[in-house]
């Protein structure tokens, strides 16, 4: 029974190989592992908001393995039961980052920043490995698939404070899978992550399936994390 099982696993591995691209659905939720008594006031009260909406948003990345690009984007429905300041809300705190787009062949991510300084869209570029990862000698098995662990880590700086915020970030993947992508920003790992995030949250895959996938590839010239940073500054010293 054990060797039928591995031959299945085998075989469907090989079918998501052979097949143009496929796509795997994603879902966002506060981390079950949270330890709610380190939060303050503030942090519980912005937990207690998430948790009530965060349901309401589903994730697909979609994965094109003849061009080796993907795409993760969220699907959005705004709700008509009087709570649209809220989902406005949880909008701009979960999903205002979306698409974003990885080309393996150039090794980097690319995300569209739409923020109210910036009179268009701007696609900024960041390495694929962004999180800088280190692999863990763990593993444990998500729907089917045998995973292993890798933690990383992230700094940002904030444009407004110029304070540099660190965060410490940890991915499950699979080495049955294609390797390097993931949802979000979580990239650049020898396999498909399907469980990824912090203390506070978390993407966990639901669904994995064939599917062509035919999404058209931004345009726009692209700018470092580094640039956009710069730029936004001196768009703020110009209206001061």
């Amino acid at each position: 029974m054990r060797n039928l099982s591995l031959i299945i696993l085998l075989f469907l591995s090989f079918s998501l190989y052979s097949q143009d691209g496929f796509q795997a659905i994603y879902q966002k939720k506060i981390n079950p592992n949270l330890d709610y008594n380190s939060l303050n006031k503030k942090q519980l009260g912005y937990i207690k908001l998430i948790s009530k909406n965060i349901g309401k948003f589903g994730y697909s990345l979609e994965i094109d393995l003849k061009s080796r690009t993907s795409r993760f984007l969220s699907n959005y429905e705004m709700s008509t039961d009087g709570q649209a300041r809220i989902d406005r809300q949880v909008l701009n705190i979960l999903n205002s980052k979306y698409p974003i787009y990885t080309n393996i062949k150039k090794d980097s991510i690319y995300e569209l920043s739409n923020h109210p300084l910036l009179e268009s869209e701007i696609l900024t570029r960041f390495p694929i490995n962004s999180y800088n990862w280190k692999l863990v000698d763990s593993t444990k098995t998500i729907n089917g698939y045998k995973c292993k662990l890798a933690k990383g880590s992230f700094s940002q700086e904030n444009v407004f404070t110029e304070n540099s915020n660190k965060i410490d970030f940890f991915a499950w993947y699979s080495p049955e899978l294609p390797s390097q992508y993931g949802p979000a920003l979580f990239t650049g790992l020898p396999g498909l992550i399907l469980i990824a995030g912090y203390d506070m949250f978390i993407f966990e895959i639901k669904e994995l399936k064939q599917k062509k996938i035919d999404f058209e590839f931004p345009k726009n010239e692209s700018i470092t994390e580094d640039e956009l940073i710069l730029k936004m500054k001196s768009i703020m010293n110009s209206k001061n």
